[in-house]
């Protein structure tokens, strides 16, 4: 049995299997889609005990094929992926070509197969080519950007040769409660606390005009609700918020919310302008298609941020 909201929510009942619905993005994709009324069921490396939480490891192709056998799910999302420098970032593209072999082997046709993309995948970019589309090139100068190139590529061309409904949802920067530290917004709280303890005297960042393209996670995640309910007229579908955001504002928004003064000292440990990269997201083609647009405010989504991190 799997955690489900009731059915009168969603316009059609889906099975739904989500692999790596214990990080960031996938716990927020579960809550999503549970909330529509959708029969969700995840995958993990381990099961925390949960119902409807399955045991896998994406690099054992076995064990893909036995949770596929056990749920026969009609929508197939994977949100499993390696973002720390510690692990081999070439996972992303095994667990995705894991899984899709998988889907094939077994001769199943679900209805729809997400896999997660990334704007890290553009890399640096051309100032005509902002705000980013889907054929802009895909020119990722990051280990882990050219990663989701690879995986990106693997799943469209696995989508292809199988005949499989694979679709890349290349998602922008996705912010929200529950971010993991490693992220900027945590880094600079942590900067905030230590400010009020006395142990720091300025807030340290790269650069204030640095800007990227963030989105609440959760809204992230009702575009991927959009895509699996509805009927997708292309392979690839950028997600963000189509509003360029720089780290000073975002310093700002997070100030303001802390009690901070805003003349605190920022340092700025990086003298170069950063090469222009995905910036901002051009999503007209999943509003024409679905009518998704983004709900929540950055002011909304950080004042949310600040409230978890101190309750």
């Amino acid at each position: 049995m799997s955690a489900k909201a009731s059915k009168d929510k969603a316009k059609q009942e889906l099975k739904v299997l989500v692999f790596g619905s214990t990080g960031f993005w996938g716990r927020n994709v579960v809550a999503v889609l549970v909330a529509a009324g959708h029969d969700v069921f995840e995958a993990n490396r381990t099961t925390e005990g949960k119902d409807g939480t399955y045991q896998v490891d994406l690099l054992q192709p076995v064990t893909i094929g036995n949770v596929l056998d056990q749920v026969r799910p009609d929508v197939i999302i994977n949100c499993a992926g390696v973002v720390d420098p510690s692990q081999s970032f070439d996972n992303n593209r095994i667990f995705t070509t894991n899984i899709l072999d998988q889907i094939s082997a077994k001769k199943m046709k679900p209805r729809r197969i997400v896999v997660a993309g990334s704007a890290a995948e553009y890399g640096v970019v051309r100032p005509e080519d902002i705000p980013v589309d889907e054929d802009a090139p895909l020119n990722a100068t990051s280990p882990y950007g050219m990663s989701k190139v690879k995986e990106s590529m693997a799943a469209l061309t696995l989508g292809r040769a199988y005949q499989l409904p694979v679709v890349v949802a290349r998602i922008f920067n996705p912010i929200g409660p529950g971010m993991g530290p490693r992220f900027l917004i945590p880094r600079i709280l942590g900067q905030i606390e230590e400010i009020k303890q006395g142990t720091r005297d300025a807030i340290e960042i790269s650069r204030l005009d640095a800007e990227r393209d963030c989105l609440d996670v959760r809204d992230a995640a009702e575009a991927v609700r959009a895509i699996i309910e509805g009927e997708p007229k292309a392979n690839v579908y950028c997600i963000g918020s189509g509003v360029a955001t720089t780290n000073g504002q975002i310093v700002k928004l997070l100030l303001e919310g802390s009690g901070l003064p805003a003349e605190t000292p920022i340092r700025e440990t990086s003298a170069e302008k950063e090469p222009l990269v995905a910036t901002q997201a051009n999503i007209d083609r999943i509003q024409a298609e679905f009518g998704w647009k983004p709900v929540r405010s950055i002011e909304e989504t950080i004042g949310e941020i600040m409230h978890a991190k101190v309750s």
